[in-house]
């Protein structure tokens, strides 16, 4: 990667929607049921949501341990012994394969990803608080379209060829709102200081009901720690796209932040390729 300007992209949220339609109650409540988990106890979304994610997100999302080992240890510890043990893990396996099995790139992101790839002076990091299976779920999707990425620490300053680094809060051990994480990103590439940045995300809130990742007061604080973030960090000027289709499952809550416009997936894509192509 060379120093030119920098964009940073979330993942989830943002470049993928179908993650977060995953957690939508209808759909979780058939994936629960399809792959036998409700039988087992998970009774519902409120169940899942209050019982297994949020209790368990700091940690799922700052450590190796993964999604798959998370859930079945945190249901080990509430459901009633006399689930088999053996039933559970086949359960927990296919859920989470069936959920990043969703975690692909929308295809209106695919003319700006290659755009940003193409263009010499634009580097690119997809940046994400999630589990650890992530980072290769991650990969594999901008592979899938025809774009190069690797993880954060297998990526570094040196050499000229181009390619997306993949930064995840999981492997890092701290989230986007932490500083250590943006200072992790410097210490692999230097020379990102004083460049640049276009900065595109949802901040959460377009995670399904239930999570409280997604929760409006939490989403405006992250905003505004991330960027302050940033600019302290990497000694430069940020612009902020805040990604708010009217699609997102909680459009109706969201407040217009000074200067930014909300419109529907395609026209925000639309406004990303236009801020690219001013950075």
């Amino acid at each position: 990667m060379r120093k030119g300007r920098l964009v940073l992209l979330d993942y989830s949220g943002t470049l993928c929607m179908d993650s977060v339609r995953f957690g939508s109650s209808d759909v979780l409540m058939a994936e629960l049921s399809s792959t036998g988990l409700a039988g087992l106890g998970v009774t519902g979304p409120d169940f899942f949501w209050e019982k297994i994610i949020n209790p368990a997100w700091i940690e799922g999302s700052t450590t190796g341990v993964g999604y798959a080992s998370l859930m079945e240890r945190r249901l080990k510890e509430i459901l009633p012994e006399t689930v088999k043990e053996e039933s559970l893990r086949r359960a927990v396996k296919d859920f989470t394969q069936r959920y990043f099995a969703s975690f692909k790139i929308d295809r209106r992101w695919m003319a700006t990803l290659r755009h940003i790839q193409d263009d010499s002076r634009l580097s690119a990091l997809v940046t994400t608080d999630h589990y650890a299976e992530a980072t290769g779920a991650i990969i594999g999707s901008l592979s899938a379209m025809g774009i190069k990425a690797r993880r954060l620490d297998e990526s570094h300053d040196q050499g000229d060829y181009k390619f997306f680094v993949v930064a995840n809060s999981a492997d890092l051990g701290f989230s986007k709102a932490q500083r250590c994480f943006w200072e992790f990103i410097i210490s692999r590439f230097p020379s990102f200081r004083g460049t640049p940045i276009l900065l595109v995300d949802d901040f959460g809130f377009n995670e399904a009901y239930g999570s409280s990742y997604g929760e409006w007061q939490r989403v405006v604080k992250r905003r505004d720690e991330t960027v302050a973030l940033l600019e302290e960090v990497f000694e430069s000027s940020t612009r902020v796209i805040s990604f708010f289709p009217h699609e997102g499952p909680r459009s109706g809550e969201r407040v217009t932040f000074p200067g930014e416009t909300f419109l529907n997936i395609t026209g925000m894509i639309s406004i990303v390729e236009e801020a690219v192509n001013e950075l």
